[in-house]
């Protein structure tokens, strides 16, 4: 179930990366400006929803984590945008792909480690 709840607020944050990254693109705003601010959106609305919605965790360290998270998908996301526009797609096919592969990279990160629940140490 809870996959299915990060699914939807990737998908909330993905349309909202989306639709501002289109839109700084047709107002001919550089392509990776447009990427790293969509992609910022996305991370605020992701990490709001997640810490309550998924994960239930907003723990000390949470944010800081999921930053790290993000900040290695939104370099993952360059890198393959560029690559793809450089193989000849569209920049919005391209962003898109790029989104897809980073959904692997965000889950598993963001639930083994972002938002892990800390284990406690028994001492006797």
């Amino acid at each position: 179930m809870r996959i299915l709840k990060f699914a939807a607020v990737g998908g909330v944050s993905s349309l909202l990366d989306l639709a501002l990254a289109q839109v700084l693109i047709a107002l001919e705003l550089p392509f990776w400006f447009a990427i790293a601010a969509g992609h910022t959106l996305g991370f605020l609305n992701g990490y709001l929803w997640n810490s309550r919605l998924v994960f239930h965790s907003a723990g000390s360290g949470v944010a800081f984590r999921y930053l790290v998270v993000s900040m290695g998908s939104l370099a993952l996301k360059e890198l393959l945008g560029h690559w793809f526009v450089y193989l000849g797609s569209t920049e919005m096919v391209a962003q898109v792909l790029a989104m897809g592969i980073g959904l692997f990279w965000n889950y598993t990160l963001s639930s083994r480690w972002a938002f892990a629940a800390k284990k406690q140490v028994v001492t006797e």
